[in-house]
C-alpha cells in the first residue's frame, strides 16, 4: 500500500521543522480524484493541497496585465 510508512516521513519532516500535514483517506485509491466527475470527499484533496501551498505563501500570485 502506497501509504506504507508515510507515518514515519510525516514524523522525520516534524522533527527537522518542516511544515507538514498528512491526510489519509480510507476509501481512496490510486489516481483518486483525477476524474472530472467524482463528486467523493476524496476527489478534493487537490484544493486542500492548494490551500496548504496558498497559506503557506508558496504559489505564485498573477498579476493582471
Amino acid at each position: 500500500m502506497i501509504a506504507d510508512g508515510m507515518g514515519s516521513v510525516y514524523s522525520r519532516f516534524r522533527a527537522v521543522g518542516v511544515p507538514v500535514e498528512m491526510h489519509v483517506y480510507s476509501n481512496a485509491h490510486h489516481g483518486f480524484g483525477v476524474r472530472p466527475n467524482d463528486t467523493s470527499p476524496e476527489a478534493k484533496w487537490i484544493d486542500r493541497f492548494y490551500e496548504w501551498l496558498d497559506a503557506r505563501g508558496l504559489l505564485e500570485t498573477k498579476v493582471s496585465p
